[in-house]
């Protein structure tokens, strides 16, 4: 891998990324989700799949590959929404 992605804390990205960020959030919080239930958005999707899978993938080896992968397509999504920024992750202690 010579090109691997970088994740950025929230706080480095400028205004116009952080809007982008929360455009594309709320895009997917409207667009249909793929599972049996009507009223569920794409967003339910990966927040169902976290909770389904994450009792189960949580202290095994496959955890990282599982979480770099489910990382991945949640930004694959955001771009597909909108979003063309990096990905993020925020740092809690910030604001501790």
């Amino acid at each position: 891998c010579d090109q691997p992605k970088v994740r950025v804390n929230w706080f480095s990205l400028t205004n116009q990324q952080r809007r982008s960020w929360q455009r594309a959030f709320m895009n997917l919080s409207r667009k249909p989700g793929c599972y049996w239930n009507v009223y569920n958005t794409r967003l339910d999707d990966f927040v169902l799949a976290h909770i389904t899978q994450g009792k189960r993938i949580h202290f095994t080896s496959s955890f990282l590959p599982w979480h770099a992968l489910f990382v991945d397509l949640f930004y694959d999504e955001m771009a597909k929404a909108g979003y063309d920024g990096p990905a993020v992750y925020y740092d809690w202690t910030h604001d501790a």
